[in-house]
């Protein structure tokens, strides 16, 4: 990579390690993190999540996606669990519009899409 390029990488990865949005996030976590059993279910049900919103959307999986839901749903009853799953979230849209910048400005030649 060109050094250039990988220095502005690593001061971009420094500035979002700094962000608000991380720090954020790093709080929250280490507040569920606290609580060993409830942090277990809460990432079961993240990667539950991920897997079924990221499959080929069969029905089955809707049907279990439905289901994480409405556990997801219990768990954030919890202020520890709704927070951290808020700041997750800012600090995910934070990293999309990094890739936006990025990628609207790149021309990769895919007028396809």
């Amino acid at each position: 990579m060109d050094r250039g390029i990988e220095n502005k990488a690593r001061e971009l990865k420094e500035a979002i390690l700094k962000s608000e949005e991380y720090q954020n996030h790093q709080k929250y976590i280490q507040i569920l993190r606290e609580d060993p059993e409830l942090y277990k279910r809460v990432n079961e049900l993240r990667k539950t999540t991920f897997i079924l919103q990221n499959g080929n959307n069969h029905p089955e999986q809707r049907h279990r996606l439905e289901e994480a839901a409405t556990e997801f749903e219990q768990l954030r009853r919890d202020g520890r669990v709704e927070d951290f799953l808020q700041h997750e979230l800012d600090l995910c849209r934070l990293l999309q519009q990094v890739n936006r910048v990025i990628y609207d400005t790149i021309d990769l030649g895919i007028e396809f899409f």
